[in-house]
């Protein structure tokens, strides 16, 4: 889709000088950190931290650091913005002290994460390989037995299992029961639009998506993917209305731009979309 719309739109690029609306120099390194360029990301995180106080400039840069196993430098980091935040690097403090063997501080790090409001999901905390040194150690089967992930997390894990194996009617049977049993689990209503969409029943994906937002509205990502079910469903006005809110959110992702110009081409506001495409390319 992204293709045949770049080469839809460079046919008005043609003669057109607008103002660009994206900080580029700011959107750089995360593009350099998602082509995996970490030593160019790095070096540009660097100025851009020396200038301003910016958490996401701080966690792209030991993002960038950890990728270069240039590990007490991204500890360093970390600290710095434990300041600024509390918590907020604590995943990252893990994976670090992981690499580094130190044990207890991992675990320390881990359990700081999972008594704050950014919690490790289990799925993630499982599967991602850079917490492996913890599965089937008897300090993560304690946590497991511990309460801190509710039954309904540990559902929803066995749901995020089937999806990344697209066993969309076993999981969609799974999101169900969490929703009966619990009918304010914004996360269930979220998960089930995503298996909704892919069986292509838009209308229930969209019900779903809306009932997570009218409990939280928190996640991007609950915006994004409404907004990319507007589009599906042609309605473009507030799709971008949506895609708007995900930037406002997470102001350095590529793909967002990208699908914004999309939306813009369908509306008709081709200024825009140069002045977005401009910047990007």
């Amino acid at each position: 889709m992204h293709r045949l719309f770049l080469a839809s739109i460079f046919l008005f690029i043609v003669n057109l000088t607008i103002a660009q609306q994206i900080k580029t120099s700011e959107l750089y390194p995360f593009v350099q950190l998602q082509k995996g360029n970490y030593r160019a990301a790095l070096d540009t995180l660097e100025r851009l931290n020396h200038n301003r106080q910016n958490i996401d400039f701080y966690l792209a840069q030991i993002e960038a650091t950890y990728q270069l196993q240039q590990y007490q430098k991204s500890l360093k980091t970390c600290h710095q913005i434990e300041k600024i935040k509390p918590n907020i690097s604590a995943t990252y403090q893990t994976k670090i002290y992981l690499k580094i063997d130190d044990y207890q501080s991992a675990k320390a790090a881990l359990i700081r994460n999972l008594n704050s409001s950014s919690k490790l999901s289990l799925f993630e905390l499982l599967t991602d390989k850079n917490y492996e040194k913890l599965v089937n150690t008897e300090f993560l089967d304690s946590i497991l037995k511990s309460g801190i992930y509710i039954s309904e997390e540990k559902q929803l894990y066995k749901v995020e299992q089937l999806i990344h194996h697209k066993k969309y009617t076993d999981a969609l049977f799974l999101a169900q029961e969490v929703i009966l049993r619990n009918s304010n689990y914004h996360k269930a209503y979220y998960l089930h639009s995503v298996i909704s969409s892919e069986m292509n029943d838009l209308n229930k994906a969209l019900d779903d998506i809306n009932r997570a937002l009218e409990i939280t509205k928190v996640p991007a990502k609950y915006y994004f993917q409404r907004a990319q079910l507007l589009a599906k469903k042609n309605d473009y006005q507030n799709a971008l209305a949506d895609i708007k809110k995900v930037i406002r959110k997470e102001p350095y992702h590529t793909e967002y731009y990208l699908f914004k110009a999309e939306l813009l081409f369908q509306l008709e506001r081709y200024n825009e979309v140069v002045s977005i495409i401009d910047a990007l390319l």
